[in-house]
């Protein structure tokens, strides 16, 4: 397999040419063993440009390439063809990366509503703004103005400083992955978070992931207690 700053890459000969692409990162949380991104966590398929997927969207992607070589095969032998050549390492990571990504373990497993489209991208990002952004910016300027600040200067600091409180495209994606059900397994996400966020922001973040991109195995958790009480 290819390494390219560390990072796996593979490519297809056939097709769409494309590659995959993967970052990592790690943490803990509290009274587990240590906890670690696999190397899934952030996958891009490379083509002309850049299209940043998310695990599901790769798994997918994987399968409709293990169909596209199967039917080429398929039509290599119908035509009298020697099958055509694909490099081991190509297969092999093809093979690896489909088995940690249909491994259960990812909450779009077990979330396949939240997961089938990006719709949970936009509800995060408005209970961010609601549960975080919103309360940070009525008190954040109320300071402000009692420190006798202008409103020109309140207007460009609050600014700055409610885009610190939001994700970047890659931290959004990180965490659309993952939905991290601890700070600890929160923090290793996103940069500098400690600088971006109060402990009850974080805090409050893990609960709106809990909210949206969990929500379905959440909702069984709450019926298995239901039904085992009244039995």
């Amino acid at each position: 397999m290819a390494s390219e700053g560390g990072d796996d890459v593979f490519s297809a000969t056939r097709g769409n040419g494309r590659a995959v692409k993967q970052e990592t990162g790690g943490g803990t949380c509290p009274g587990q063993r240590h906890w670690r991104i696999s190397p899934q966590a952030f996958l891009h398929v490379l083509d002309a440009g850049t299209e940043t997927l998310s695990n599901a969207d790769v798994l997918n992607w994987i399968r409709e390439k293990r169909k596209q070589i199967a039917e080429e095969d398929k039509a290599d032998k119908k035509s009298g063809k020697k099958p055509s050549h694909r490099p081991a390492n190509f297969l092999s990571a093809l093979t690896k990366h489909e088995r940690e990504l249909d491994s259960g373990k990812y909450p779009f497993h077990k979330n396949p509503e939240v997961y089938g489209n990006y719709n949970g991208l936009n509800e995060f990002e408005e209970k961010i703004m609601e549960v975080i952004v919103k309360p940070f910016t009525e008190t954040r300027m109320r300071e402000l103005k009692e420190q006798g600040v202008s409103d020109q200067e309140i207007e460009i600091t609050l600014e700055k400083e409610q885009e610190a409180k939001l994700l970047t495209e890659t931290e959004q994606l990180m965490v659309y992955n993952h939905a991290p059900q601890c700070v600890e397994m929160l923090q290793p996400m996103v940069e500098n978070i400690e600088d971006r966020l109060t402990a009850e922001e974080q805090e409050a973040m893990v609960q709106v992931i809990m909210e949206v991109y969990r929500k379905q195995e959440a909702g069984a958790g709450s019926a298995e207690a239901g039904a085992e009480a009244a039995g």
